[in-house]
């Protein structure tokens, strides 16, 4: 492929919200692109709905400043088509790891979890130059580990609840959802705009990270995880009787010992 915009493309990365995302070089650099899907295989042009969700993305992310979340370089248009330029970060993110046979043990989940409820607690608090910012697409392909630090990307279903905007944005197709076959009940607890959405979405995190540990637990005759995490994950899930904000959420999880 030609080099985009000096741009020198070297790797798929994976696909997004509504776009895909690329590695690529520039000046001995790396970077991520993103672009809307259908380009450049098909050349057609952008939906009114992903031009409109890519510059959402672009402006939720020009107002983000944390380590933890790619930082916004750029954004470039070439060949008529809309790029933007983030951070490279070089982990991989926990879907794959989990392809690649990797088991969590409890005490790297509970790890794990704490890293991403501390980073929710930065997106859901408003400061200067940063509006609340619920992310709404939380999965283990949107959570990057590298060297045992955790990052959370693709920002492309985030809003920002007090901006009326952001609450006429395009809701997400049932099928960008981490299960196409989801239920009611799912579907409109990930498409809530509360920040409760996130803390759902954190849950589900959990489980998805249990699940990878359910063949090998049950091969050694020991349970999934402790009850104390158990319990805790159960609240995250039911935001009516769980926890009310995400800082109540990490101080219960703090207090949870494993061995």
């Amino acid at each position: 492929m030609s080099p985009i915009n000096n741009y020198y493309v070297e790797a798929p990365l994976g696909v997004g919200s509504y776009g895909s995302v690329i590695k690529a070089s520039k000046n001995g650099n790396s970077y991520a692109l993103k672009f809307m899907n259908g380009y450049p295989e098909y050349r057609h042009p952008p939906t009114s709905e992903q031009l409109c969700l890519f510059l959402h993305e672009q402006e939720i992310l020009q107002e983000i400043s944390d380590s933890r979340i790619p930082k916004l370089i750029d954004l470039f248009e070439f060949n008529n088509m809309l790029f933007m330029v983030q951070e490279y970060i070089p982990g991989t993110p926990l879907s794959t790891q989990i392809l690649q046979g990797k088991i969590f043990t409890e005490v790297e989940i509970k790890d794990i979890i704490e890293q991403l409820l501390a980073i929710l607690i930065y997106l859901h608090t408003p400061n200067q130059g940063k509006q609340i910012i619920i992310h709404r697409d939380l999965r283990l392909s949107n959570l990057i580990l590298h060297n045992k630090k955790l990052f959370l990307i693709d920002f492309g279903l985030a809003i920002r609840p007090y901006n009326s905007q952001d609450l006429t944005l395009p809701e997400p197709p049932t099928n960008k959802t981490s299960n196409h076959n989801a239920s009611s009940s799912y579907i409109v607890r990930r498409r809530d705009h509360s920040l409760s959405n996130d803390l759902f979405g954190a849950g589900l995190v959990a489980v998805d990270l249990m699940d990878s540990r359910l063949a090998y637990a049950n091969s050694q005759g020991k349970p999934v995880c402790s009850a104390d995490f158990s319990e805790f994950i159960g609240k995250l899930l039911k935001p009516a009787s769980g926890y009310q904000t995400t800082a109540a959420a990490l101080a219960a999880l703090c207090k949870i010992k494993l061995s």
